[in-house]
C-alpha cells in the first residue's frame, strides 16, 4: 500500500506536467460520457527487455532518481474540468508522454476526459461510489473537498520531506493557501495560475506606492479610487517626467473583450456576468438597465471629469497597453490578475535585474 501512495504522491508530478504543456491523447468516447485515451498499438510488457513496460531491468535507478519497480504501477488519471475537446494534432505529444512514463518509470497512465460538464460529472460520480479513477486533475477546492470527506484523498503532506522534497522548496511559500485549517496539503497545483479561487478579474495597485502612502485600506470602489488619486497627488510624473494616470483598463479594442472587462468589473456592483439577477433566479436585468450600472458607470465617468482617465482606455490593444504600462503612466488598472505583472514588474526586471522587489503590481 505505501508504495502505491509513494507512487501515486510521485506521478502526480509528472501527471499535471504533460497537462500544463497541452499535449492532449486523441480519445475515444466511452458509456460513461468521457473520453478515455487510445494508444493504436498497445504497448506489451516485457517487449523491451525489462521490467513490465519499461526498457530498464526492475532496481534501475533513473535520471529523476525513480526505482524501476518490478511490478508495473497502473494509474488512471480524471481530468476533471471537463469540456474537453481532443485534436486530433495533439494525439502524438500525449504518446510520446505516456510512452516515457512505461519506459522510463513502468508507470502505465490512463488518462480519461470529461467531455462535457466535469463538476457534474465529479459529483455524480462520487454521490454513486462508482470512481475508479486514481487521481483527478484540474478541479477546485470544494470538489476536493468532497474527496476528502469521502475518504477517498490522500494527504500528501508526510511526503513533501521525502520524495516530494523539491516539489516542497518551489511550494513552500504558498502552503498556507493550499493547506486546509490543519496545515494539511490534498492536492498541488501545476502551473502558476491553477488556484482557482483567486480573483480572477480585478482591480490592482501598485504595492511599493501603496506602501509609500501608508497602505490605506480599501473596500468599495469608491475608496480604491481614492487610494489611487492620493497615489497619483504623491507621484504624479513618471521617472521619465511623463503625465500618469489614476485608472486604465488592457484590451478594450475589440467589443468582445470589451464586454468581458466591462462584465467583470461590475461584480463589484453585485452583477453576475453583466446582470443583476434577483433572488427568484428568474429576474435578470442587463447593467445598462439597472441603477447599480448607472452608478458603475458614474464611477468610471468620475475619472474623466477629473482628467485622470487614461484618454485611450477603452481604445488599446493589450500590445499598446503594456507599452505604456511599463513606462510607468498607469497608477491603477482593472483586468485579469495577471496584468500588472506581464505589463509591469517582468518587463523591469529584464531591464533593470535589481528592480525593487515590491515595485510590483498587486
Amino acid at each position: 500500500m505505501l508504495k502505491r501512495l509513494l507512487a501515486i504522491s510521485m506521478v502526480l508530478v509528472f501527471a499535471f506536467s504533460f497537462t500544463a504543456c497541452g499535449e492532449n491523447e486523441a480519445a475515444r468516447a466511452d458509456d460513461n460520457g468521457t473520453a478515455a485515451a487510445s494508444d493504436d498499438v498497445a504497448p506489451v510488457p516485457g517487449a523491451l527487455g525489462g521490467a513490465g513496460y519499461s526498457r530498464h531491468p526492475a532496481g534501475h535507478i533513473n535520471a529523476f532518481g525513480w526505482e524501476i519497480p518490478e511490478e508495473t504501477i497502473y494509474l488512471t488519471i480524471l481530468f476533471g474540468a471537463g469540456n474537453h475537446s481532443v485534436w486530433a494534432s495533439e494525439e502524438v505529444g500525449l504518446q510520446n508522454h505516456l510512452r516515457h512514463y512505461r519506459e522510463e518509470f513502468n508507470v502505465y497512465i490512463t488518462p480519461v476526459f470529461i467531455m462535457g460538464d466535469g463538476a457534474e460529472y465529479v459529483n455524480l460520480a462520487l454521490a454513486s461510489g462508482n470512481y475508479p479513477y486514481d487521481i483527478i486533475a484540474d478541479i477546485d477546492r470544494t470538489l476536493t473537498q468532497l474527496f476528502v470527506d469521502q475518504g477517498r484523498a490522500v494527504e500528501l503532506t508526510p511526503f513533501l520531506d521525502n520524495i516530494g522534497s523539491d516539489l516542497y522548496d518551489r511550494i513552500q511559500h504558498f502552503m498556507p493557501m493550499l493547506t486546509d485549517d490543519q496545515g494539511r496539503l490534498w492536492s498541488i497545483p501545476y502551473f502558476f495560475g491553477t488556484q482557482y479561487e483567486m480573483p480572477d478579474w480585478t482591480a490592482h495597485i501598485r504595492y511599493d506606492e501603496w506602501t509609500a502612502i501608508g497602505r490605506p485600506e480599501f473596500n468599495t470602489p469608491d475608496e480604491y479610487r481614492e487610494v489611487l488619486y492620493r497615489i497619483l497627488e504623491e507621484f504624479p510624473l513618471t521617472p521619465d517626467g511623463e503625465t500618469r494616470f489614476a485608472m486604465s483598463m488592457p484590451g478594450f479594442s475589440t467589443p468582445s473583450r470589451a464586454r468581458e472587462h466591462t462584465d467583470a468589473f461590475a461584480g463589484f456592483w453585485g452583477f453576475k456576468m453583466g446582470y443583476m439577477i434577483e433572488d427568484d433566479g428568474a429576474t435578470w436585468t442587463h447593467w445598462s438597465r439597472h441603477e447599480s450600472g448607472r452608478e458603475m458607470t458614474r464611477w468610471f465617468n468620475q475619472f474623466h471629469r477629473d482628467g485622470t482617465m487614461d484618454p485611450s482606455a477603452f481604445m488599446h490593444d493589450f500590445g499598446e497597453w503594456r507599452e505604456m504600462f511599463s513606462r510607468e503612466r498607469i497608477v491603477g488598472a482593472i483586468g485579469g490578475w495577471w496584468i500588472g505583472m506581464h505589463a509591469g514588474h517582468e518587463i523591469w526586471l529584464n531591464i533593470d535585474p535589481d528592480s525593487p522587489e515590491d515595485k510590483r503590481f498587486l
